[in-house]
């Protein structure tokens, strides 16, 4: 996603094993919303999917996506990050899904 603001008081949502659910939009429109692993790479929101997967498919057609993301010890606490999806690469992928696959598994 293009480099977003994301205030210092909950970038410790995006580190977290949280459930986060990504927003995309469908070819007729409607909202598709999954979820989908994430972190941070700086000031990027770097989101992990499968080729072919239906939000891979949008986000390339449409890559206007929106992120929420809820405090799992508190659900009054949550971030919303709307953004544009800026890059989609397969280099890297394998070795995201399990760093975030190791952080849900230590957490």
């Amino acid at each position: 996603m293009n480099p977003v603001h994301i205030p210092q008081s909950h970038r410790d949502l995006l580190e977290s094993d949280a459930c986060v659910a990504l927003t995309t939009v469908m070819p007729d429109g409607q909202p598709q919303i999954t979820p989908v692993w994430c972190d941070r790479e700086g000031d990027y929101v770097v989101l992990n999917t499968m080729r072919g997967f239906r939000k891979e498919q949008n986000m390339r057609a449409n890559p206007k996506v929106t992120l929420l993301v809820i405090d799992p010890k508190d659900g009054s606490r949550w971030i919303e990050v709307r953004g544009t999806v800026v890059e989609i690469r397969r280099e890297g992928a394998e070795a995201h899904a399990e760093r975030c696959i190791r952080h849900m598994h230590t957490s």
